[in-house]
């Protein structure tokens, strides 16, 4: 009977530890995604954009978990649909990638990568695969293989240099380039001040075996005058 109290007393500073306040970005998928109306605890979470990242906001990670609220979608008693959000442990700053899931009850899939800037550094670009195949990927002379899966791989490409770039099946990567075994092929220019998320995506032409990037760039001059004029 006397230990019971101080038994609690150990329970509850350990259940605390697992609570954790991260700041979180989130980048709309695309068009319809960026009319949602959601929120992040009781903030409206506001600037959604295919393109480009919004605002941070703030939120309780409990266990691994964070919680969105879908505000355009209802549950059974009439409250915002709740859409948990996974964080793997070791992210630093998360960007949530809103997909579209028309299944679920909040209508949308989260996807979490590490976006801070000691792991997407300036003048790198992340390159993340949504097709469900391998791609070989070469921007000038560096050149890797990206899984499928949304596994990222960094690139460090010369500053300030037009290169080439070229993505294709693995095997067609150890080749002289072949314009018809191409999937996608375009130029890449590094800046210092620039930091790049491309996301592969599949082409809209159901004709061809073709690749589309979606590229969502970040350029730190922009982001230090934001911070200046909060001031």
């Amino acid at each position: 009977m006397f230990f019971r109290p101080f038994l609690i007393l150990l329970i509850l500073p350990l259940a605390s530890l697992s609570a954790a306040t991260l700041d979180l970005r989130f980048l709309a998928w695309d068009e319809a995604v960026a009319t949602r109306k959601l929120a992040a605890g009781s903030v409206d979470i506001a600037g959604l954009h295919p393109l480009s990242r919004t605002t941070d906001y703030k939120v309780t990670v409990e266990d691994g978990t964070c919680q969105i609220l879908a505000l355009d979608k209802k549950d059974a008693e009439g409250k915002p649909v709740i859409l948990p959000v996974k964080i793997t442990p070791g992210i630093v700053k998360p960007l949530v990638i809103l997909l579209p899931k028309p299944d679920s009850p909040s209508g949308l899939a989260p996807l979490v990568i590490e976006d801070d800037e000691s792991s997407l550094k300036w003048g790198n670009v992340r390159f993340v695969n949504s097709t469900n195949k391998e791609l070989g990927i070469a921007i000038g002379k560096e050149a890797k293989v990206v899984p499928p899966a949304w596994k990222p791989v960094d690139f460090q490409p010369t500053i300030d240099e037009t290169v080439s770039l070229l993505i294709a099946a693995p095997e067609e990567l150890r080749k002289p380039a072949d314009v018809r075994s191409l999937f996608f092929s375009s130029v890449w220019s590094a800046r210092s001040e620039v930091r790049s998320l491309a996301i592969i995506v599949p082409g809209t032409d159901a004709r061809l075996s073709s690749i589309a990037l979606k590229v969502i760039s970040e350029d730190r001059r922009a982001l230090a005058a934001q911070k200046a004029a909060k001031r």
